[in-house]
């Protein structure tokens, strides 16, 4: 269900924070108190999964049930090494904040700060696609449909890819520019870590949908495996270098733990699946109806 996929991965989030956020400028509360911007956070996410906890075991619950018998060690077992694959991403994408935040100067920390930022904004549509893709690959994958899986994956991620590969080189050719326009001359100094980051985004989206692919296919013990290694690589490599070289290190750091992951699992997915995930020049429009 596309339409609560989108409601319930952000869209609804937003609408309860601007309410609250309008009912806290109306009884006049400090909205930079730092405990009350974690408690809004952290109340919107609750009610945002409490409400579609109900919907979901309301509309599939008894379906999937009846249809399904599976032990709460078997769902262990399956759901552990995608929660491990996930922390293991997070600590891969912060691993160079955390080590410059030890070693570096706070005008350092601000300056790749301001990299990361940009890169993430233009990357966000493909991580939208491959949360929306992850659904579809596990249904196409249980109906033996492997034919169709290629295509949808393929076809999807090029929609959400070619923009962003456009933007990026547009963001490698004019880095400094684009800086200065939105952040002031201080900041332009952080273009050099903004090209090092986008081309490791490049290849990223070059590869497509990856995670979801050995997720939703049974082989997230594979995922682990390799984005635990690209975890413990940035680390070992970031403190190693980032204290020595500052934010050019934490660049390099960062988008070769990328590069490394994406590569492993396209390469697995390639050779051991028969799958490519990679853009496409041919879009398959009748797969994705």
């Amino acid at each position: 269900n596309f339409k609560l996929v989108a409601i319930f991965e952000g869209t609804l989030e937003k609408i309860i924070f601007l309410i609250f956020l309008v009912l806290f400028m109306l009884r006049k509360h400090n909205m930079s108190n730092l405990r009350n911007i974690v408690f809004i956070i952290v109340f919107i996410l609750f009610i945002n999964d409490l409400i579609g906890f109900f919907i979901l075991k309301k509309k599939y619950y008894y379906k999937v049930y009846s249809a399904i018998k599976f032990s709460s060690q078997k769902l262990l077992l399956n759901s552990l090494p995608v929660l491990i694959t996930n922390l293991s991403y997070y600590i891969m994408l912060n691993a160079s904040f955390w080590i410059l935040g030890i070693y570096a100067e706070k005008t350092e920390i601000a300056l790749y700060g301001v990299a990361v930022r940009i890169v993430t904004l233009v990357a966000m549509p493909l991580n939208i696609i491959e949360t929306i893709l992850s659904p579809v690959i596990g249904e196409k994958y249980m109906k033996k449909e492997y034919d169709k899986i290629e295509n949808i994956v393929r076809s999807l991620v090029t929609i959400s890819g070619v923009p962003a590969i456009i933007i990026f080189i547009i963001v490698i050719l004019f880095a400094k520019n684009i800086l200065f326009l939105i952040y002031g001359s201080f900041y332009t100094k952080a273009s050099t870590a903004l090209i090092i980051i986008s081309i490791g985004q490049l290849i990223n989206i070059a590869t497509g949908a990856c995670t979801p692919m050995l997720n939703m296919t049974g082989n997230q013990h594979v995922a682990t495996i390799f984005s635990t290694t690209s975890a413990s690589t940035a680390l070992i490599f970031g403190f190693l270098f980032i204290p020595k070289l500052g934010i050019y290190a934490a660049a390099i750091v960062t988008s070769l733990s990328i590069v490394m992951q994406n590569l492993l699992m396209y390469f697995y997915i390639y050779k051991r699946m028969n799958i490519n995930t990679s853009i496409t020049l041919k879009i398959d429009m009748n797969s994705l109806t």
